[in-house]
């Protein structure tokens, strides 16, 4: 029977790990827990407040301490019920709506300052949350008396789905970023076969989102700091081994592209080994964050048979490759490899050995409190780029212009025009000019879905499962392909309002058009106004890229000069 699970099963124990599945998963509940409630429970009131905001917080995938997770969740809640405070009391008084418009966009530079991973999308949220009170306030279409309790009741019950996981899911802040790493290791072997499609793009791509994974999840466990306890110590020990088999699974996979006309075996001897280092990679993964004795006896079998496959493979390596330097050099890889295995049940042994101990809330915590402080995380000291400030007067100013051209247009959903602004326009133009394709091609697509959906003016609960359907598959993929996610909320948003009064092609048409236009204007302003070219930052940064390689090549050369061998150091 061969060794390794069915694609279903990886499939599953990746996004068991992963976190688009659970991001998806929380955001339906998000939104439809709202827009049910406004529905069909005794109280009505306009959702898309609640909904937004609640689905808002559930998108936030976010690492750490549980005590920084919640104190940024929440700091996210209040900043988006302050943007819809300043859309209500601007009403419709031109001169306030400028003024909050300044304030909410240029707000959004000092998120993207503080942050860059939740500043961005904090930015877009804030800024949507006013535009769209402000547009509803101008239309007197129903913006709800009490808009910012809303906002604020969706954004709570946004945290309390991200907070009631915590318990539940055994997976450590620390546990689950080793685990991507070992993910990571797993996608990069996987790639290594000769019938894997684009072969060296793929290699290159996933070597680069190893070498990324491994100093995000080293820099996370060096932050624990002094009183580090353990287990910091032992998943430290468990990430270099990833980084180990990483480094010498594309040693091996070099020496053999190198040596592929005399090597005297097929590259297909090979391939076993590597799909059964993959497995294990998989299995460790599933063991650290699971810390369930059957993973871990699961992955014993796998570390048993990987070693047996090693073995007879250095047995075939020195009885049938005649150069003796080559059949030196991939023995000593083989070892080097087989030389970690070992050490990965020895600390997954450990790692698991108190499982059945474990209460609701792991008493492992306590080694955390100095993970990822606020101030480590959001490092409000330092230098602001200059490209982001730019950006951030940039947008501010479109934004403004995209304000005054929805509050003399008239239009019932003009907000769409500012915010398509404020989505598209990016630091640099050719980030610009991909995400307004993106934008403007997904909201045609699902402009077009919708209107054929509406058309059929389905009942209440076919409007409901179909919203269900697409912010799923919106919440699932808003991070993996922005394109995909962009139709889908297209639809939602069409078929939020479905569910609130009729809407005819007009409002698709309209929306498509004010989308449209806002991304055609950013477009535009990007190459027009105080442009950032990708040209011009590259040579500085490659500069520096070349500057580190030397430096680490003087240090390889310095120790070889010294009669230095190669370790793991």
């Amino acid at each position: 029977m061969p060794d390794g699970p069915s694609l279903f099963t990886r499939f599953l124990e990746k996004e068991s790990l992963r976190p688009d599945l659970k991001r998806a998963v929380r955001m339906t509940i998000a939104f439809m827990v709202p827009l049910s409630i406004s529905l069909l429970g005794p109280w009505k009131f306009g959702p898309v407040h609640a909904c937004i905001a609640a689905q808002t917080i559930a998108m936030v995938d976010v690492r750490g301490a549980y005590a920084f997770r919640f104190s940024l969740l929440m700091g996210l809640s209040l900043i988006l019920t302050a943007a819809v405070w300043l859309g209500v009391i601007a009403g419709g008084n031109l001169a306030l709506i400028l003024m909050g418009t300044i304030a909410v966009v240029a707000a959004g530079g000092l998120w993207r300052h503080l942050s860059s991973e939740h500043g961005p999308g904090l930015a877009i949220s804030s800024g949507l949350m006013f535009f769209l009170t402000v547009a509803e306030k101008q239309s007197m279409t129903g913006v709800p008396q009490h808009a910012t309790l809303l906002t604020l009741a969706g954004a709570v019950f946004g945290v309390l789905l991200q907070v009631a996981a915590w318990p539940v899911q055994p997976q450590h802040p620390l546990r689950k970023t080793v685990a991507e790493s070992w993910l990571a290791l797993a996608d990069l072997i996987g790639a290594m076969p000769l019938e894997t499609p684009n072969r060296p793009q793929a290699l290159a791509d996933f070597e680069a989102v190893m070498r990324t994974t491994l100093n995000r999840t080293q820099t996370n466990l060096v932050a624990v700091g002094i009183k580090r306890g353990k287990l910091p110590e032992q998943l430290e020990a468990l990430n270099l081994i990833a980084a180990r088999l990483a480094m010498r699974s594309m040693v091996l996979n070099t020496a053999l592209e190198t040596h592929a006309a005399t090597l005297g075996v097929p590259r297909s001897t090979f391939e076993p080994m590597l799909e059964s280092l993959g497995n294990v990679a998989r299995s460790v993964a599933t063991c650290v964050v699971s810390r369930q004795a059957s993973h871990l006896a699961s992955l014993e079998v796998r570390l048993t048979r990987l070693q047996g496959l090693i073995s007879v493979l250095q047995g075939r390596v020195r009885s049938q490759i005649e150069s003796p330097s080559l059949v030196a050099e991939l023995s000593e890889i083989l070892a080097h490899i087989a030389k970690q295995l070992p050490g990965i049940g020895e600390v997954l042994t450990e790692l698991t050995s108190q499982v059945e101990e474990r209460m609701s809330a792991s008493l492992e915590l306590a080694d955390l409190k100095a993970l990822r402080p606020l101030a480590f995380e959001l490092d409000p000291w330092r230098k602001p780029e200059a490209a982001l400030v730019r950006h951030t007067i940039r947008v501010t100013c479109l934004a403004v212009v995209g304000v005054l051209v929805m509050y003399f247009g008239k239009l019932p959903h003009g907000y769409w025009i500012p915010f398509t602004i404020l989505v598209v326009l990016q630091p640099d133009y050719g980030s610009t000019r991909q995400r307004a394709a993106q934008r403007m091609l997904g909201t045609l697509a699902g402009g077009l879905l919708a209107s054929v959906l509406l058309w059929v003016h389905p009942p209440i609960w076919g409007l409901l499962l179909t919203t269900a359907v697409s912010i799923s598959i919106f919440g699932y993929f808003v991070k993996k392909n922005y394109g995909i996610a962009v139709i889908f909320i297209t639809l939602m948003v069409a078929l939020l309002t479905e569910a609130s009064h009729p809407v005819t092609l007009g409002f698709t048409l309209e929306r498509i058009g004010s989308t449209l236009g806002g991304g055609l204007f950013a477009l535009v302003a990007a190459a027009v106004f105080w442009p950032v070219w990708e040209a011009s930052r590259f040579p500085g940064i490659m500069a520096t890229a070349l500057e580190k390689n030397i430096l680490y090549l003087k240090i390889v050369a310095q120790r070889l000069i010294d009669g230095g061998v190669y370790d793991d150091t």
